[in-house]
């Protein structure tokens, strides 16, 4: 799946804004926006992007255990 594909699905599963999800991810509020618009990101921020998404992912499937250990601020300082 591609990296947009991804980050739109996240979008719509969590109810996220896409400049809250850019801020939460690379401090970047205006990437979902720039990213449908065509812009292409490095590697090392699409690596961050994926991570991100995979900490996150883990982190909710944590929370349906009642395992939430680290609040969404913490994981996005992870990510980088």
């Amino acid at each position: 799946m591609e990296l947009l594909e991804q980050i739109e699905a996240y979008l719509e599963q969590n109810g996220v804004s896409p400049s809250t999800f850019g801020r939460s991810a690379v401090r970047d509020p205006r990437l979902v926006t720039d990213l449908r618009s065509g812009r292409r990101v490095r590697r090392s921020t699409e690596e961050r992007l994926r991570r991100y998404l995979n900490d996150v992912s883990a982190r909710s499937e944590s929370c349906q255990t009642g395992n939430c250990g680290r609040n969404r601020w913490a994981l996005a300082r992870s990510a980088e």
